[in-house]
């Protein structure tokens, strides 16, 4: 188990990050960070999603699980991956309650940028 979870993304690639379920009645959320790059938030709300990419160049995603309790303390939450495929993967959160896994679910997606990359490098391009 561990409090982040990382995959190398290609260039090329987007990662596209799912929540699937949420048992605990405290808040979650998670930081996606993309190094070198910029950081999004991802809430708890089933269905919500967030991704990131494509980019320019090879780069290292980190996913990094938070959890509120009612005073509003926040800690990191430990995570347990399933593999679903080559390019997919189940991350289950638990928030220190138990040890059930079922706190914050989320999916992991690995997904080829048809096109997407093309048209951000002509933008840049134009911009020059």
């Amino acid at each position: 188990m561990s409090h982040t979870w990382r995959k190398k993304l290609k260039k090329g690639y987007r990662i596209e990050f799912e929540v699937l379920g949420k048992e605990a009645a405290w808040d979650q959320l998670a930081r996606i960070k993309a190094l070198p790059g910029g950081e999004k938030a991802l809430g708890d709300r089933i269905g919500e999603k967030q991704h990131q990419g494509p980019f320019t160049g090879d780069v290292l995603i980190a996913f990094l699980p938070y959890s509120r309790d009612g005073q509003g303390t926040l800690r990191q939450s430990l995570i347990q991956e399933h593999s679903e495929g080559a390019k997919s993967w189940l991350l289950r959160m638990e928030d220190g309650g138990g040890v059930d896994y079922d706190d914050y679910v989320v999916r992991a997606s690995i997904i080829k940028a048809r096109g997407e990359l093309e048209r951000y490098e002509k933008m840049l391009a134009d911009a020059d």
